[in-house]
């Protein structure tokens, strides 16, 4: 009986302690475009088409603009719901929209909400479980939101990619390898595992072409130095 009553008692406090995080509101700020993505931008704005309305509303999400992404990914899952694409980027919005919620019902709401985006993004991973982009999605949303075992899915993820890159080495660019070095090393740096993020950053440095890339790098460079 007592060891029973210390598991609940376990089980209660890990509860209450998901709870305590996801009735607190988060910030997430919006990020300046770099000057080749307001060109993208607008080009993208000009054409009608499913494809092009995806990039638009993905680069919204990677820079925190969560009211332009969602307009556009709410059309798009009507239209293309079954695009694993479309899903994984409106679950990675869904999860920012949920994460900036601020508290009611002491956060068992945004439980639940964080529940069913995490949800929505292991489905289309396991709909496309080798598309790369599918990939990123899920390891940078897995590992920022790190509830529900989210964190422990991005390294399964993380792993499969590095087994993929150990028997095709040039499978990426050089740019899209940097990003998934760098989501990787966010991985490894909330796992604890800091000198395998740094190893990571120190391969990722030489093959970071493009601004966005380098501002992803240097945020997460940032980020091992407090630690």
């Amino acid at each position: 009986m007592k060891k029973l009553m210390k598991k609940q008692c376990q089980l209660l406090m890990c509860v209450l302690m998901s709870v305590s995080l996801a009735a607190c509101a988060r910030d997430f700020p919006v990020s300046p475009l770099t000057a080749d993505e307001q060109k993208s931008e607008v080009e993208l704005r000009g054409i009608d088409d499913s494809d092009a309305q995806l990039a638009l509303a993905s680069m919204y999400v990677l820079h925190n603009r969560i009211d332009d992404a969602d307009g556009i990914l709410t059309g798009l899952a009507v239209k293309d719901g079954k695009n694993p694409r479309v899903l994984a980027w409106k679950a990675a919005n869904d999860c920012k929209k949920v994460g900036r919620r601020g508290p009611w019902l002491m956060g068992f709401d945004k439980l639940y909400l964080v529940r069913g985006c995490l949800a929505d993004l292991d489905a289309s991973l396991a709909v496309a479980p080798d598309d790369f982009v599918v990939q990123m999605v899920q390891m940078t949303t897995a590992a920022d939101v790190d509830m529900f075992g989210s964190l422990e899915r991005a390294a399964a993820t993380r792993d499969r990619v590095d087994a993929m890159l150990k028997k095709q080495p040039d499978a990426l660019p050089a740019d899209t390898h940097a990003q998934f070095q760098v989501v990787a090393a966010t991985i490894d740096r909330k796992q604890g595992q800091k000198d395998k993020a740094v190893a990571r950053l120190a391969l990722a440095a030489p093959l970071v072409k493009t601004e966005s890339t380098r501002n992803q790098f240097v945020r997460e460079q940032e980020l091992l130095a407090t630690r």
